[in-house]
């Protein structure tokens, strides 16, 4: 395992992820991430070539910090 930072355009929402293709609610942890930021990692892998990466754990984080962005 690695540990690695990316920037949050070359990550998707992976076909493995268990909330693929539904939009979750993540106005319970969006104070948190506005306030602190994402402090648990995503589980991701690599798609392709093209240098982006599907996230396999933690679409809601992923939602969450995209929004504050």
């Amino acid at each position: 395992m690695k540990l690695t930072y990316l920037p949050i355009d070359k990550l998707f929402v992976d076909k493995t992820n268990m909330r693929y293709g539904q939009k979750p609610d993540v106005s319970d942890i969006l104070p948190t991430v506005r306030k602190r930021g994402v402090m648990q990692t995503l589980l991701v892998k690599p798609a392709n070539d093209d240098g982006m990466f599907g996230i396999v754990a933690g679409s809601r984080r992923f939602r969450a910090s995209s929004l504050v962005a």
